[in-house]
C-alpha cells in the first residue's frame, strides 16, 4: 500500500508539472499574440495572404481562385496602399506556422556557415571571430597586418603602396567596372560595361586605388546581438530581411547605409552611417550613394548597431543576399541566417539578387532612375523578403 502511494504521489507531481508548463507555454503564445497584434499592415485589395492553406485531399498544384492569386502585400512604394482601404490585423497563427517552417527547413547550418565565410566565434577564443576564407576569396589576400603598406587594388588588381592616410596619389586606376559575361554569339566572354573583350584595357580611369583589405584587428570589433531577456519578446520570433551598402575608404570597405524589412516588406530601420576612416569613394555606381549623402550621415557604425539591437536579438531569423559580406561590414556575428543565394542556387556559383529578382519576381531592380543611382539597400532588403515568401509559397 505504500508503495502505492509513492507511486500516485510521483504521477501527480509529473501531472502538476506537465501542466505548469503547458500553461506558461500558452500563455507566451497569449502574450506573444498580442504584442503581434500590435503590428498591422495594409493589404492589397483588402486581402490576406495564408502561406499554408492547403488542406486533406488538396492537391499541390490544383488552380487556385481569381482572389486567391492576387497580391496582397505591397512590394514597392509604387504600390503604396490607399488611405481609404481598411487596415487589417496580422493573423499571428500562420506567421508562426511560417516562422517554425523557416528554423526548421531554410536555416544554415553551423558548420555551414563556417565554410561560407560567415564570421563566427571559437569556444577556445571568444575575443576575436574567425573568417574562413572561400572558393570566391581564397586566392586573394583579405587581410593585412598592422602597420603593412602593402594593398591589392580591387578593381584594377594592381599592387601598390599607401601612404599615411591611405592613399597613393601617384598611380591611376584604369579598369573595368562591371564583371565579365559570357557572349553566347560570340562564344567568348565580354566586358559588359564597353563590351570589349578580355584583356583589353579598361573603360574607367580613376585617380585613386581603392582596396577590399582589411586589418586584422577588425576582428575583435565584432559583436553579437543581445540575449533573449524575456520569453514574450517579439524579437525571438521576429523575422527581418536587410541589406548594406559599403564604400571605400583609407581602411579598407566600410558600411555607409543599412536598411531592415519585416516579412511584409514594411520598411523597419533604414540608417546612413559615416565611416571612422577618410572617404576614397563613395562608389556611387553600386551603393546608391554620393560622397555628400557620406558626409552628411549622422550616425557611427555602433549607433548603426545599437537601432539594429532594438529590433533583433539573437533568436531572430536575419534574410538576405550574400550576408557574409554584410555581416562583416556590420561587424557582426549571427547564427539563424536565411540567404537567397542560396535557396536558388542550381549550379557552381551563386546567382546575382538583380538575376533572380528578374527571372522568378518579374522585376528590374538595380537600375538607374530618375533622382536614383546604382543600388537601393531597402529596395535588395524588399527583394530578398519577396524571394523568400516565393520559395515557401512553392516549396512548402
Amino acid at each position: 500500500m505504500d508503495e502505492f502511494q509513492v507511486w500516485l504521489n510521483c504521477l501527480v507531481i509529473f501531472c502538476v508539472i506537465w501542466a505548469c508548463l503547458w500553461l506558461q507555454q500558452q500563455y507566451v503564445k497569449y502574450q506573444r499574440e498580442q504584442e503581434f497584434k500590435k503590428y498591422t499592415y495594409y493589404p492589397i485589395n483588402g486581402q490576406y495572404r495564408h502561406y499554408f492553406p492547403k488542406k486533406k485531399g488538396q492537391r499541390k498544384n490544383a488552380k487556385q481562385s481569381p482572389q486567391k492569386q492576387q497580391k496582397c502585400y505591397p512590394q514597392s512604394k509604387t504600390e503604396s496602399p490607399k488611405k481609404n482601404e481598411p487596415e487589417l490585423k496580422l493573423d499571428f497563427q500562420e506567421y508562426i506556422k511560417i516562422h517554425e517552417y523557416v528554423s526548421k527547413n531554410l536555416l544554415i547550418s553551423k558548420k555551414n556557415l563556417q565554410k561560407l565565410g560567415f564570421p563566427y566565434y571559437e569556444r577556445k577564443n571568444l575575443k576575436s571571430v574567425k573568417i574562413n576564407p572561400t572558393k570566391y576569396n581564397r586566392a586573394k589576400k583579405m587581410w593585412v597586418a598592422e602597420g603593412e603598406k602593402k594593398r591589392i587594388c580591387c578593381r584594377c588588381q594592381m599592387k601598390f603602396r599607401v601612404d599615411w592616410n591611405g592613399k597613393n596619389a601617384n598611380e591611376k586606376c584604369v579598369h573595368h567596372p562591371l564583371r565579365k559575361v559570357f557572349d553566347e554569339a560570340t562564344f567568348q566572354d565580354k566586358h559588359p560595361c564597353c563590351n570589349r573583350n578580355i584583356g583589353k584595357p579598361g573603360c574607367i580611369t580613376n585617380n585613386l586605388h581603392v582596396f577590399d583589405q582589411l586589418c586584422v584587428s577588425v576582428l575583435k570589433d565584432f559583436t553579437v546581438a543581445p540575449e533573449v531577456a524575456d520569453i514574450f519578446e517579439l524579437k525571438s520570433v521576429a523575422i527581418f530581411a536587410f541589406d548594406c551598402e559599403m564604400v571605400y575608404t583609407d581602411q579598407g570597405p566600410a558600411l555607409a547605409r543599412l536598411s531592415v524589412v519585416d516579412w511584409f516588406g514594411k520598411l523597419f530601420l533604414d540608417v546612413r552611417v559615416r565611416p571612422s576612416g577618410i572617404l576614397l569613394d563613395p562608389n556611387t555606381r553600386f551603393s546608391g550613394l554620393t560622397a555628400r549623402d557620406v558626409e552628411n550621415a549622422q550616425d557611427t557604425s555602433e549607433t548603426c548597431r545599437e537601432k539594429l539591437f532594438e529590433i533583433i536579438n539573437q533568436d531572430s531569423i536575419l534574410v538576405g543576399h550574400s550576408l557574409e559580406c554584410d555581416l562583416k561590414a556590420l561587424r557582426l556575428s549571427h547564427n539563424r541566417i536565411v540567404d537567397t543565394s542560396l535557396l536558388f542556387q542550381t549550379g557552381r556559383n551563386k546567382p546575382s539578387l538583380r538575376y533572380l529578382a528578374q527571372s522568378i519576381l518579374g522585376k528590374s531592380i538595380q537600375e538607374d532612375r530618375k533622382n536614383k543611382f546604382g543600388h537601393d539597400s531597402e529596395e535588395d532588403a524588399r527583394t530578398c523578403i519577396e524571394l523568400l515568401r516565393y520559395y515557401i509559397e512553392n516549396n512548402s
